[in-house]
């Protein structure tokens, strides 16, 4: 639950909150692992948005073996405020120059 000294003052600008959960099943039961920890956590976010939060359930998986599902790439690649980061221009010239 998310206390009250968390939840003050957010009128204005309201916060977000991305509840965050690893799992690592075999390969097979990867969507299951992701339906599964969605509903854990619905309840939750479901606490924070009556609070003023701004939240989105995010399970992540990659299984055992290690394949790597979307809902891990999609983790990589967001930022803090929720917008997908993009590589920086040192990044992009190493990708155009093969090394990233």
């Amino acid at each position: 639950m998310l206390s009250k000294n968390h939840t003050k003052n957010h009128t204005k600008n309201q916060s977000s909150v991305y509840i965050i959960e690893l799992t690592v099943p075999w390969e097979a039961a990867v969507e299951e692992a992701f339906e599964r920890k969605s509903l854990k956590y619905t309840e939750l976010a479901a606490d924070a948005e009556q609070r003023g939060w701004k939240a989105k359930v995010c399970p992540v998986e990659v299984g055992c073996r290690g394949f790597v599902g979307n809902s891990t790439i999609w983790a990589c690649k967001v930022k803090p405020y929720g917008e997908p980061s993009k590589p920086s221009q040192a990044q992009q010239k190493k990708q155009a120059d093969g090394f990233g």
